[in-house]
């Protein structure tokens, strides 16, 4: 590895599995994130989010030193297919979670708009209402 800051030796290789731990647990909430998605269960996608910022904050960014944990791995071990397959994962549904909420970003906005519209004229509406209908009888009692 002829790239600074590569892991080698024993230490590098404990700290590329510690890495590599670290990017399982990562692909393992995109997975419930997404989950949490296809359940319309917004709450826990929230709490998913955190979670990731938390081991981000743990890790570091979590594309900082893909490079160098996949070139750490003897690329004949099946940790090195693992690395890149967790890795692929990871990317693919972090794609389409993305996809999904730029899509339901926009429906929202439609929807804000619509109800900007809307709202005017149903207020112009029950106004018309309740002028046509006749308050409470009142009995004058000061006489």
């Amino acid at each position: 590895m002829t790239r600074a800051g590569a892991y080698v030796g024993r230490a590098g290789g404990e700290l590329a599995r510690r890495r590599l731990d670290g990017y399982r647990r990562y692909a393992s909430l995109v997975a419930e994130q997404e989950a949490a998605l296809d359940g319309d269960d917004m709450e826990r996608f929230d709490l998913l989010v955190k979670a990731i910022e938390a081991l981000q904050t743990e890790m570091g960014p979590v594309d900082l030193h893909v490079d160098e944990v996949v070139e750490s791995i003897d690329a004949g071990s099946g940790a090195h297919g693992e690395a890149v397959e967790v890795l692929r994962g990871a990317i693919v549904r972090t794609e389409r979670i993305r996809d999904r909420l730029a899509v339901m970003k926009k429906a929202q906005a439609h929807d804000i708009r619509q109800a900007t519209r809307t709202a005017p004229r149903a207020r112009a509406y029950l106004a018309k209402e309740d002028a046509s209908v006749p308050g409470p009888a009142r009995i004058d009692v000061r006489s």
